[in-house]
């Protein structure tokens, strides 16, 4: 007696066929680009440096912009180089949108420093805590190249 197939209804066939097919479309290759140890170790220092900022403004009663004007220039300065290396490489849009987002709120937060003048203790540890968060999203991203 031959085995006989379990599928003999058009129907079901048809299930099979397009349960197959949807399975395939939903893989896919996505391409990165690959680790690149100078840039890994530019967040790091970038992290430090950025870390280093805010902590001296906590230590300081001077929380002037013109007190901190040029350290918020060094590292804008940092994260222009971190974006320009990043959006130079190919298959790399996840850790370009990073590094935008990072210069952005960079920028922000340097403007409203200069706008008022001064800066709040709370002003610090939030801005602190979000370019120390994004600096490590960024690190995670390169480091997952690996």
């Amino acid at each position: 007696m031959k085995p006989s197939l379990p599928v003999r209804s058009p129907a079901v066939l048809l299930i099979v066929l397009l349960t197959g097919l949807l399975s395939f479309n939903s893989c896919r290759v996505v391409l990165v680009d690959s680790y690149d140890a100078k840039i890994a170790e530019q967040i790091v220092e970038t992290s430090k440096e950025v870390d280093r900022f805010y902590l001296t403004m906590l230590e300081h009663e001077d929380r002037s912009y013109a007190a901190y004007s040029d350290r918020y220039i060094d590292i804008e300065v940092e994260l222009n180089s971190l974006l320009s290396k990043n959006a130079a490489r190919k298959h790399n849009e996840d850790t370009k949108a990073i590094c935008e987002r990072t210069l952005t709120m960079w920028q922000e937060y340097k403007a409203k420093h200069k706008a008022d003048g001064q800066i709040s203790d709370a002003n610090v540890k939030l801005n602190r805590t979000f370019m120390l968060d994004q600096l490590n999203a960024l690190q995670q991203a390169e480091n997952g190249k690996q």
